[in-house]
């Protein structure tokens, strides 16, 4: 009995596993992809237009941090790259969107009527 009720336990932890949300793998730019890819694929195109434009707010996040006029537009590119990555590494659609309006209250409350 007790080893049915093991097994019974393990399955029911596999089961809630597996229906975790999909994390933002940011450790290379290919598993950054591929994370992308699975994390894509099951929204609706309302929620994935939303995700998009979180994830380019914090690729212009990224960059703003690496910008001088001292470096071309490709070095920036190229060194704010890893730091994207950084930012959204470990999150889910739901926080990585979550912190994009938190991001967006501030600015508006910085700059009002000219921010949109």
């Amino acid at each position: 009995m007790k080893f049915i009720f093991k097994i019974m336990i393990f399955l029911m932890c596999l089961s809630f596993g597996a229906c975790a949300p999909e994390k933002y793998d940011g450790t290379s730019a290919e598993s950054a992809k591929k994370s992308y890819e699975k994390m894509a694929k099951n929204l609706s195109p309302e929620k994935l237009k939303e995700f998009d434009e979180a994830l380019k707010t914090f690729s212009e996040i990224a960059q703003l941090a690496h910008f001088t006029f001292e470096k071309s537009k490709e070095q920036v590119i190229a060194e704010s790259r890893e730091d994207f990555r950084k930012l959204v590494d470990g999150k889910t659609v739901e926080q990585i969107v979550k912190e994009k309006k938190a991001i967006d209250a501030e600015l508006k409350k910085a700059f009002g009527q000219f921010y949109n």
